[in-house]
C-alpha cells in the first residue's frame, strides 16, 4: 500500500486493536477523507482499562501505517501512540459492495500498542483496512455489526443491502459467532460525538448514527465487537 493508493480512494481507514490477557484494550484509527478539494486526515486512540475509557484524537494524523511483509508499524506523535503487529493468520480482501473494499490485514497478530503516559498493552492484535470510492453516508446500511475474537472475524450489514461475512483464521467459513460473557462497554455514544465533529457539519445519516463498542470473554478468548445504527 503506497501513498498514491490512499489518494485514489475517497475514504481510507485503518482500524487496529490489541487486547492483553487481563482484557485491557486499546483501539486506534488512522483515516483519510478526500472530498472534492478537501482532504482531512484523522487519528485517534481509546484505552479501556478497568471499565474506564480514555480517548485522544487529532486532525494531524501523521504518516499512514507501514506494511513490510507480515509486519505492521504505525507511529502517530500527535496522539502519542506507537503500534506494532506481526501477522499470525493470512490476510483476506473482498469487495463488500461496488466501491467498497475491505481487507482484513491482520485477523490475528502478536501485537503491542504503546501510548504515552500509559502502560503498554501487549497481546492479541487485529488490523483491517477499509477503502471507499463512494461517500460513507451513501452506503445502503441501516445497521452494521462487526467483531472479532482470536480466530474469528465477522461483518454483518442490515438494511437495503444485507451482507454476512465470517472468517476463521483469515479464511471465509460458516461458523456461529462466539458466545460472549461478562461484556463491558468501551464506548456508547453518537458517532458525531466519537468523531468530535458537530452534527450540523455532518450528513444527516452520519449525524444521527449511534455506535456501541464492547469487549467480553468467550471460549475463543477476548471478543471486541460493535454495532453502528444509522439515522
Amino acid at each position: 500500500m503506497t501513498p498514491s493508493d490512499y489518494d485514489r480512494a475517497l475514504l481510507t481507514k485503518w482500524y487496529f486493536d490489541c487486547v492483553d490477557d487481563d482484557g485491557h484494550v486499546a483501539i486506534a484509527y488512522w483515516a483519510r477523507l478526500a472530498w472534492g478539494k478537501l482532504a482531512i486526515a484523522y487519528s485517534s486512540v481509546m484505552i479501556n482499562r478497568g471499565g474506564a475509557t480514555r480517548t485522544r484524537e487529532s486532525l494531524f494524523a501523521g504518516p499512514a501505517p507501514q506494511l513490510d511483509g507480515d509486519r505492521l508499524t504505525w507511529r502517530a506523535p500527535a496522539i502519542g501512540i506507537e503500534v506494532s503487529m506481526t501477522r499470525r493468520a493470512p490476510a483476506y480482501e473482498t469487495a463488500l459492495i461496488g466501491g467498497v473494499t475491505w481487507r482484513c490485514e491482520f485477523p490475528s497478530a502478536d501485537a503491542a500498542i504503546a501510548i504515552d503516559g500509559e502502560p503498554e498493552i501487549r497481546g492479541n492484535g487485529y488490523a483491517e483496512l477499509l477503502q471507499l470510492d463512494v461517500a460513507p453516508w451513501e452506503l445502503p446500511i441501516d445497521e452494521l455489526l462487526w467483531g472479532h475474537s482470536e480466530s474469528l472475524t465477522w461483518i454483518e450489514w442490515r438494511g437495503p443491502h444485507p451482507l454476512t461475512l465470517t472468517l476463521v483464521d483469515g479464511v471465509p467459513a460458516v461458523r456461529e459467532r462466539p458466545r460472549v460473557e461478562s461484556s463491558r462497554v468501551i464506548r456508547d455514544a453518537p458517532l458525531a460525538e466519537s468523531l468530535k465533529i458537530p452534527g450540523l457539519l455532518l450528513p444527516k445519516r452520519v449525524a444521527g448514527a449511534h455506535e456501541e463498542k464492547r469487549i467480553g470473554y468467550s471460549d475463543d478468548g477476548w471478543v471486541v465487537y460493535e454495532s453502528v445504527r444509522f439515522g
